[in-house]
C-alpha cells in the first residue's frame, strides 16, 4: 500500500483544532505583509479591442540573469480589473531574494476565460543595475495558434485534497486543496486563503511558479498550516501517483505533500 511509504503516516494523522477555532477562522480580514519592496506600473495594449468582464491580468517578476537556463520566478500577482486597460499594478517581492549583481525583469499577460490573449513581447528590466522599480508594460496580441488551450496532464488534471504535509498531518476538518488546470494554471485553497499560480510538468518532474495568495488573516494555527503548505508547494520538484494518491516531493525525494481526490 502506498500509505506505508516512508515519510508519510500509515493513517491520516491530523492535528486537532476545535470548532471554536474553525469558526474564528471564518472571520478573515485583509492583512498586509511588512518588509516587502514593490514594483509598480501599468499594463496596456495598442489594439482597439475591448476585453470582456472577468478578464485576468498576470504580472510576474523574473530573474533573467542566466542566459543558458530558464528564468527564475521571484513573485507574481493576478488582478481582475473592473475596467478596461490601462490596468495599474503593484507587485510585492521579498528583497532578500534580490542580488544586486543579477538582472530582473517584469512581464505581463492577459487571459480571457483561462485563454492567453495578450502577452509581453520582451522583458522590461527593473530593480538592479540602475533600473527603476516601475514599469509601463505594452502587450501584444497572441496568435490563435499560440493561444490554443493546452490541457493539464490527464493524471494530474482537476482537484486534489491535501491529506498530509511533511509527514505531520493536517488540521482536522480544515480542507486544503490543489487544482491543476489548462495552460499550466494551478489554483486551490490553503485553509483560509485562495491561491493562483502556474506549474510546469514533464514526466515525473513538477515545479510550481510563484503563488498569488489572497491576504486574509486567520487564527495562528491556520496561518501556520497555510505557511507550511505554500512553502511545501514552492519546494516541489517531483510528483508521482500510486493507488490514486498523489505524492509531491523535493529534489532529493523527501516527501512534502500527499493528496487524494475529493
Amino acid at each position: 500500500m502506498v500509505l506505508n511509504e516512508p515519510g508519510f503516516a500509515t493513517s491520516r494523522r491530523r492535528l486537532l483544532i476545535s470548532p471554536a477555532c474553525l469558526a474564528a477562522a471564518l472571520i478573515c480580514a485583509p492583512s498586509a505583509k511588512a518588509g516587502q519592496a514593490r514594483v509598480s506600473g501599468n499594463v496596456s495594449y495598442r489594439e482597439r479591442i475591448a476585453l470582456p468582464p472577468g478578464y485576468v491580468v498576470r504580472v510576474e517578476l523574473l530573474d533573467i540573469s542566466r542566459q543558458d537556463a530558464p528564468s527564475t520566478p521571484i513573485a507574481a500577482v493576478e488582478l481582475t480589473p473592473p475596467h478596461q486597460v490601462p490596468v495599474a499594478f503593484e507587485l510585492a517581492y521579498d528583497e532578500a531574494r534580490i542580488d544586486p549583481r543579477f538582472t530582473y525583469a517584469v512581464r505581463a499577460s492577459i487571459l480571457v476565460g483561462g485563454r492567453l490573449m495578450f502577452a509581453s513581447a520582451q522583458n522590461h528590466l527593473v530593480i538592479t543595475n540602475g533600473h527603476p522599480n516601475n514599469a509601463d508594460l505594452w502587450l501584444q496580441r497572441v496568435s490563435e495558434r499560440k493561444a490554443e488551450e493546452k490541457p493539464a496532464p490527464p493524471a494530474l488534471a482537476g482537484e486534489w485534497r491535501v491529506e498530509d504535509i511533511g509527514g505531520r498531518g493536517v488540521l482536522d476538518d480544515l480542507q486544503s486543496t490543489l487544482r491543476f488546470g489548462a495552460n499550466g494554471a494551478a489554483s486551490g485553497h490553503g485553509g483560509c486563503n485562495n491561491f493562483n499560480g502556474s506549474f510546469v510538468s514533464s514526466g515525473a518532474k513538477l515545479r510550481f511558479g510563484p503563488l498569488a495568495v489572497t491576504m486574509m488573516a486567520s487564527i495562528p494555527a491556520i496561518a501556520d498550516h497555510e505557511k507550511k503548505y505554500f512553502a511545501a508547494l514552492a519546494a516541489v520538484r517531483t510528483a508521482r501517483i500510486e493507488g490514486g494518491v498523489l505524492f509531491l516531493a523535493d529534489a532529493n525525494g523527501a516527501p512534502l505533500v500527499k493528496l487524494t481526490r475529493p
